[in-house]
């Protein structure tokens, strides 16, 4: 059984809500960890075990990532098809995955915090390829920011 909680994409929808005043955030059926080009976020608790991960496709980050800072929607579009992330949209997932930790955390659960993002799953370290391994929980969503796009998250937990 699962040490966090997982919450719901309505939970994801509300704490991004200070972000994005029209995110859509919808469950989804999509494991975003099968896709080679998948972004993955760390989150460890407070031994520095790694216990969770957020894994992100790359229009998740292209599109979230520049509608952060209002980065033009034909730039997120050229990113998202390259895979070549300006440092300012990778500092804005982090943040917004730094935000999503709250979604593992409800009451009496065990805290944890964001602590690394790697660009591809051959630079997950093993201690975070056995949250991959081992997964207990998990919640599939897809993110839409209107006029930019939609993109797909994963959150998933030991």
């Amino acid at each position: 059984m699962s040490k966090q909680v997982l919450m719901n994409a309505m939970d994801a929808k509300r704490m991004l809500a200070m972000l994005y005043t029209d995110l859509n955030v919808s469950e989804s059926n999509n494991a975003v960890e099968n896709d080679p080009n998948a972004i993955y976020g760390t989150y460890i608790d407070d031994n520095d075990v790694p216990v969770s991960l957020v894994v992100v496709d790359r229009n998740y980050t292209a599109y979230l990532g520049a509608a952060l800072t209002l980065v033009p929607p034909a730039t997120a579009n050229d990113m998202a098809a390259s895979g070549q992330f300006n440092d300012i949209v990778i500092a804005n997932v982090r943040e917004i995955m730094n935000i999503l930790s709250r979604l593992y955390m409800e009451g009496s659960s065990p805290h944890l915090r964001f602590a690394e993002i790697r660009m591809s799953k051959a630079e997950l370290k093993p201690a975070e390829q056995a949250v991959l391994d081992g997964v207990a929980a998990r919640l599939d969503m897809s993110m839409e920011v209107p006029g930019y796009g939609a993109g797909l998250c994963s959150l998933v937990t030991l």
